[in-house]
């Protein structure tokens, strides 16, 4: 048995590790110290090997002290980065007796860590589950979409459903094309539609990535990064972001003209890069799902372009239960001195979930929250297709009842 800790500062090791198994771009070194220099954490990569299988474990490991209130502590917990990430699993001939062992060891490094407790959203194109039995659970989210790029091309078209293929017809029709923006001259103003897109969904401010966010995700290591851009008559109606590594092409963050958006200019968009993914080789198309992962109108929308269905799910473990109640009761503690509520229904860890105003005020400005990034989206009015498709890829990877 092997035990390995890879930080960014080893960024190349840590890609070539994750390059040698089916992986995402939530899972690279650049994209965590992406996340690390957002503090967000402290990115790991927890490498575990035994005979012929293999586990891979990227965290963001988080000092509890940070949270009001909790300043005393010593211990931290794990999460995970913004996107679909959880382990990456070979499963070689010893993998039962493995896996066990993995287990033990993984238990044993956060135990050296003193993680109390950790979550992760898991990656719903890849096997992950397996390697997780036995710590904590592992919780069913929501449905997410994705195309299957090795399809015939009239496979594919012919999965589109017929309302989103008039639009797509219509639009062509009208003078509206997609442009791929491999010199980022549209980027500019992508930035300026993304966040109009953000203020008008009454988005987090978790969400409100500026400039320079969107400059460092064009150069991330290991893998691509696409702007797309829809125009008619020279202005741009709505543009993407699309990541492509390991084979899969994901629907990162998208912004569409307030104005623009109830003429589905997102459909056309989405069906152009699909085309261009298939001349790129990419074998899926992951669309993601709904708001908060629900069952709504951008599941709906999404659904439109493909029949094929995938499980979101999240990973949570509390390894030291006392402590960790020690730490909700803590919590609860200070901010009941603050006249405020710690919401433990469904959000976790516990106390970490934004609170609830009752006569104080912890910290100052807008919704009261722990300084923990919720990614929270708040669900469009419902109906407001038009408004869910303007803000259709900020995020799927949210969870309502979950935290970060």
């Amino acid at each position: 048995m092997k035990l390995e800790v890879v930080g960014t500062d080893r960024s190349a090791k840590w890609d070539r590790l994750v390059a040698g198994m089916r992986h995402d771009v939530y899972h690279l070194a650049s994209y965590h110290r992406l996340a690390e220099d957002r503090g967000e954490g402290t990115a790991r990569l927890i490498v575990l090997e035994d005979c012929d299988s293999r586990l891979l474990l990227p965290v963001l490991l988080r000092p509890v002290s940070l949270v009001p209130g909790l300043e005393g502590s010593a211990l931290k917990d794990a999460t995970s980065v913004y996107g679909y990430a959880g382990p990456l699993v070979q499963q070689g001939e010893s993998w039962p007796e493995s896996c066990l062992r993995f287990r033990e060891e993984l238990d044993a490094c956060f135990e050296g860590e003193r993680v109390c407790c950790a979550f992760s959203r898991l990656h719903p194109l890849l096997p992950q589950t397996s390697a997780l039995e036995g710590l904590g659970e592992v919780r069913e989210v929501g449905p997410t979409i994705s195309i299957d790029l090795t399809l015939p091309e009239a496979e594919q078209w012919g999965a589109i459903r017929h309302g989103h293929r008039y639009d797509i017809r219509r639009l062509r029709r009208e003078g509206a094309q997609v442009l791929h923006d491999g010199d980022l001259k549209y980027l500019d103003e992508f930035v300026s539609i993304y966040g109009e897109t953000m203020r008008r969904v009454g988005a987090d401010a978790y969400y409100r990535f500026d400039r320079s966010y969107f400059t460092r995700l064009f150069a991330l290591k290991g893998a691509e990064t696409h702007l797309f851009v829809c125009i008619r008559e020279g202005e741009v109606l709505c543009g993407a972001v699309f990541t492509l590594a390991g084979g899969t092409l994901q629907y990162h963050l998208s912004g569409a003209r307030g104005e623009a958006s109830r003429g589905a200019p997102t459909k056309l968009l989405l069906d152009e890069v699909r085309r261009w993914a298939v001349r790129r080789e990419a074998t899926d198309f992951h669309l993601g799902g709904g708001l908060g992962s629900r069952t709504d109108s951008l599941m709906e929308f999404k659904s439109g372009f493909s029949r094929r269905r995938h499980s979101f799910s999240v990973w949570r473990w509390i390894r030291k239960e006392r402590e960790y109640e020690g730490l909700v009761r803590q919590r609860e503690s200070h901010l009941a001195g603050l006249g405020l509520a710690l919401p433990r229904a469904g959000y976790f860890p516990a106390y970490r979930a934004p609170i609830e105003e009752r006569t104080g005020r912890e910290g100052a400005g807008g919704t009261v929250g722990t300084g923990d990034p919720d990614r929270s989206v708040p669900a469009p009015r419902r109906g407001d297709r038009a408004r869910e498709e303007a803000a259709g890829a900020t995020r799927e990877s949210r969870v309502e009842d979950e935290g970060a």
